[in-house]
């Protein structure tokens, strides 16, 4: 019985305490604008899950108040809050529009009542009693920023048409990392003029930061002004960028990047929203697909109310709650207001860092801190218990409830045992993510979407950004390449170029050729290859002015096919296109095709005629003279050291018929003399004969002249030392060995002479030298007698302009200052300069060019090595998303060995490839070279001279001797004259009488018979 009364008891405690308790129908008031349906449907939506949740709210239910206003009507938005404050409300949700916001918050805040909302903000900071779910503009400029730097942007335009705009983009307008334009839509409807200017400036990336209402129609704009291309990027601050329909972009190529923080296509979203037709339709209503579409507000709206519901059931546990009307004219608050909007707010930044399960049981979702995972295979909304509603996890154990002990902490929030983790059972993970703020009251821990369109499903996830860990794309780069190559399937793409051959070159026809048929070369095959490979077509065009693209000093302007590609008249741009810093920083380039260098072309030396004497070529004139001066030394010397030596003087007299004793000359120094003179090729006075025979007589006829003569005279040195020179010997030979060391050195000379002069000989005259004035730039920057140039405005002119190498600097110098100018308007006119100023004019281009030059014109050749390292590439518009793909076709071409065949076709196959190697290959395949007679000519005219000069001195000695004759006969010069001259003419007779003097003595007869002297006559003439 007892029990009984203590159950009864019991039951009436209880329920006096639920008289004070919240109250069965919570009235929460929603402001909206008339137009905004999507913001009050998703309220009314929010208000009816909850209901339908028995998790939270128990014992009561929402009921939604709603108000329209038009937007920033403040006057009838006050009167309106107070009518709602007055009928109960325990919180205000919305409005959208600022200014109205601002009075609402106003009201709210001086009677304590919470307001909920789900709008951009840029306050820095946010009222005690107000929560906004919307992301902090700080927050969301910093995404902005975050993904920007990964997209690598270094300049572009940011167009806004508010002030709000600016807000949200202040980190990347505070940044000096890239340059920003700033450029404000007006009012109106009409922004090509402002989008044409935009054109005219090259930009080719734009941050859009309008209303919603006006991306599509600012897409369509620039789109017709030519700047949705597939060389422009898009990055669109809107988190609803999924609401626009972007159809008539998915195929322009156009790089458009945003950011969501809704994604629709989540099941829990796709449930939302079915659930959300379906409660609809039970009341007979139907609502559109344009309203049933998510958007971010919609869904942090929905999000607010749930975070609402849960807040509230939390602290109805800790504590009793009611719910009084009041008025704005009074000065009664609600007390509970200020706790209720802490538990929303405060309580979620303060979760334990070291339990991040918040003391529950369960597995650990990261994704859902301080909650525990959702069972599998569970809908949307369903929490462990099974009953709908978001996914949070229920108070475990006693709830905060001051009624089982707890005492209460400042600002009216309840302390309660750690093992509760009350700030961990507000967590709420919705539609939009984590719902949770720090400690000012802003959203925190949230994830966005980055997203870019594609031309397959349109906009597409690529990657997701967090305040901790910044934009991270989760594509591979598989995926991005093959996202360019299918967009370039099909796709026509314009390649601007150049003539230049070989790699631009006009087709030679007899009919008029049209389109890509009018072009050969190099790069025609090159970008042929490349579009089989990737499958695009392509369309050739010649740039109007010619050039490759140089930039103005003064101006900035860039001029020939770089303007092309800045102005996007052309896709590609290839030729010999040299790559450049200073065009690398307005143009892209794909990996090099061709590497190369700068170096010299000049005119071939002419082949000398060869020189009639050219057979004294082997040696230099100052080796003549030296060897001339030995033979005169060493001639004199043999006749001193002859006179000094005893050994080098003899008999006059010739030997004894009958003599008693024979001697033999092969002694031992005799022997050694005649192997040192056979070794020397050189022969010896001594002969060898059979062992009897080498025995001669030693005596003279007379065994003690009076005197003695020496066969060594100063003419007969010279006779001596030019036999030995010429290697033909003489008649005298030296005795003595002081003479014999002279001669045998002078031996040693002459062969190391001969020899090395007939091993160079047969060289000068098989082989006809060229020598060039020059041999490399040093060469040209020594002297000023020939001339020398470059490509005007082309990369080799801008080497020597740039260059700080004191040699460079100073031909840089040398050709800018040289009046008429050295530079020219093309290659091709620098080449005919070099072949027409007959070695006073030189050119400085690009390696491969000359090697396609020398390959057929045969009179001009490279000089020197090369002067520095480039390369040619293929130029494409800035930001162009064909880079990688152009760039790994090449590689590919270049594995494969297509460009080396490519090179080999154009260099040395066609258009009269080859032509000059074929000329040298023919001289060089046909042996030595045959010696005609301008090459040994000289050889001729000197033995003719020497026998011309021999027949005079005959003639001269001839002469003398038939005077002499004449003197001694007494007869007359003419007859003695005639009397020879008859002889001779006869032909005939090996033998001729002796006229002598008259008488003679014996002695007189012995002394004439072995001289050579004036005693010479003829005694009769027979």
């Amino acid at each position: 019985m007892y029990i009984g009364y203590i159950n009864i008891l019991f039951v009436f405690v209880f329920c006096s305490f639920r008289i004070l308790a919240l109250p069965d129908l919570i009235k929460i008031g929603g402001i909206f604008d008339p137009y905004d349906q999507r913001q009050e449907l998703a309220f009314r939506y929010a208000v009816e899950r909850v209901n339908q949740d028995r998790s939270i709210l128990v014992r009561s239910a929402l009921h939604a108040q709603i108000e329209r206003l038009p937007a920033d009507d403040s006057f009838h938005a006050s009167k309106r809050v107070c009518q709602l404050l007055r009928s109960g409300v325990a919180a205000i949700f919305g409005p959208q529009s600022e200014k109205t916001a601002n009075h609402v918050q106003s009201i709210c805040d001086a009677l304590e009542i919470p307001h909920i909302e789900t709008r951009w903000d840029y306050k820095l900071r946010r009222d005690e009693y107000s929560l906004n779910l919307y992301p902090h503009p700080t927050s969301l400029s910093q995404a902005y920023y975050d993904v920007l730097k990964r997209l690598e942007w270094k300049s572009f335009v940011v167009l806004y048409d508010s002030s709000e705009g600016l807000v949200r983009l202040q980190s990347l307008l505070k940044s000096d990392e890239w340059t920003v334009t700033v450029r404000q839509l007006q009012e109106d409807a009409d922004w090509r003029p402002l989008l044409k200017d935009i054109k005219k400036s090259q930009d080719t990336k734009f941050v859009i930061d309008v209303r919603q209402d006006r991306i599509l129609e600012l897409l369509k704009q620039a789109a017709q002004i030519g700047l949705m291309r597939e060389y422009h990027s898009y990055f669109i601050t809107s988190l609803d960028l999924h609401l626009v329909d972007m159809e008539d972009f998915k195929y322009g190529g156009t790089n458009i990047t945003s950011l969501r923080l809704v994604d629709p296509n989540k099941p829990e979203a796709f449930k939302f929203v079915e659930d959300w037709k379906y409660g609809e339709l039970r009341y007979g209503k139907t609502i559109g697909d344009d309203i049933t579409q998510i958007t971010t507000e919609s869904a942090l709206m929905y999000d607010a109310v749930h975070l609402f519901a849960r807040a509230l059931d939390d602290l109805d546990r800790s504590r009793e709650v009611d719910i009084t009307p009041l008025y704005c004219e009074g000065v009664k608050t609600w007390p509970h207001g200020s706790s209720l909007i802490n538990f929303m707010k405060w309580y979620s930044s303060h979760r334990s860092e070291q339990d991040p399960t918040g003391g529950m049981s369960g597995p650990y979702d990261s994704r859902n801190p301080g909650a525990m995972t959702m069972m599998p295979n569970m809908p949307y909304g369903m929490p462990p218990n099974g009953r709908p509603g978001l996914g949070v996890i229920p108070p475990i154990g006693s709830p905060m409830d001051n009624r089982y002990g707890s005492m209460m902490m400042p600002l009216g929030m309840p302390y309660t045992n750690m093992s509760h983790r009350p700030f961990d059972m507000v967590q709420v993970y919705g539609l939009t993510g984590l719902i949770k703020f720090d400690t000012r009251g802003f959203r925190t821990d949230f994830e966005l979407d980055i997203l870019e369109l594609d031309s397959k499903v349109g906009l597409k996830k690529v990657g997701v950004w967090t305040m901790d860990g910044g934009a991270n794309y989760t594509r591979y780069l598989v995926e991005a390449s093959s996202g360019v190559a299918l967009n370039l399937q099909n796709r026509t793409l314009v390649v601007t170029t150049a003539l230049a051959a070989p790699y631009t070159m006009l087709k030679e026809a007899s009919e008029s050729l049209t389109g890509n048929d009018r072009f050969e070369g190099f790069c025609v095959d090159l970008i042929h290859e490349i579009s089989r490979d990737l499958g695009f077509n392509y369309s050739f065009q010649l740039v109007d002015d010619g050039k490759y693209g140089n930039k103005d000093q003064e101006t900035g302007e860039w001029n020939g096919m770089v303007r092309d590609l800045l102005d996007h008249k052309a896709d590609l741009g290839i030729v010999d296109f040299t790559i450049t810093y200073e065009r690398e920083e307005a143009v892209d380039f794909s990996m090099p095709f061709m590497n190369l260098g700068i170096s010299i072309i000049y005119k071939k030396p002419t082949k000398k005629a060869p020189s009639l004497f050219s057979f004294m070529s082997p040696f230099s004139l100052d080796v003549w003279i030296y060897m001339a001066t030995a033979y005169l030394g060493v001639s004199v010397l043999l006749f001193m050291l002859a006179r000094m030596s005893p050994k080098e003087w003899d008999c006059p007299y010739p030997c004894i018929q009958d003599p008693d004793e024979l001697e033999n000359c092969f002694t031992l120094s005799n022997s050694m003399w005649f192997n040192i003179a056979t070794f020397l090729c050189q022969g010896a006075d001594i002969a060898p004969r059979i062992a009897p025979e080498e025995w001669d007589n030693p005596h003279p006829c007379i065994q003690d002249p009076d005197e003695l003569e020496n066969a060594i005279t100063l003419s007969n040195a010279f006779w001596f030392t030019i036999g030995s020179l010429m290697q033909q010997g003489s008649d005298i030979a030296p005795k003595a060995v002081s003479t014999r060391i002279v001669a045998g050195i002078w031996w040693f000379f002459t062969l190391i002479m001969i020899s090395s002069y007939t091993a160079n000989l047969a060289a000068f005259l098989t082989v006809e030298r060229m020598e060039s004035p020059i041999e490399g730039a040093e060469d040209l920057a020594k002297q000023t007698k020939i001339k020398y140039g470059s490509k005007l405005g082309g990369s080799t002119y801008s080497f020597f302009r740039d260059s700080k190498l004191p040699t460079y600097k100073r031909m840089w110098t040398a050709m800018s200052t040289a009046r008429p100018t050295v530079f020219t308007s093309s290659n091709q006119e620098g080449v005919e300069r070099v072949s027409k100023a007959d070695g006073m004019y030189a050119f400085m281009m690009e390696s491969s060019s000359i090697d396609y030059v020398v390959e057929r014109r045969c009179d001009l050749m490279q000089v020197g090595g090369l002067l520095d390292s480039k390369s040619y590439g293929i130029a494409l518009p800035p930001g162009s998303p064909y880079t990688n793909a152009i760039s790994s076709a090449i590689l590919k071409l270049k594995e494969t060995g297509v460009l080396h065949t490519l090179k080999t076709r154009w260099w040395k196959e066609r258009k009269g490839g080859g032509r000059c190697k074929m000329e040298d290959s023919s001289v060089s395949t046909s042996g030595a070279a045959e010696l005609g007679l301008d090459n040994v000519g000289g050889v001729f005219v000197v033995l003719i001279g020497g026998m011309v000069m021999a027949a005079f001195m005959a003639v001269c000695e001839f002469l003398w001797n038939a005077r002499e004759l004449a003197t001694d006969e007494n007869a007359s010069f003419c007859d003695e004259l005639s009397s020879e001259v008859r002889f001779i003419m006869k032909c005939s007779g090996n033998t001729k009488a002796v006229r002598k003097k008259g008488s003679v003595t014996p002695e007189e007869a012995f002394i004439n018979y072995g001289s050579y002297g004036s005693s010479y006559g003829y005694m009769s003439r027979k």
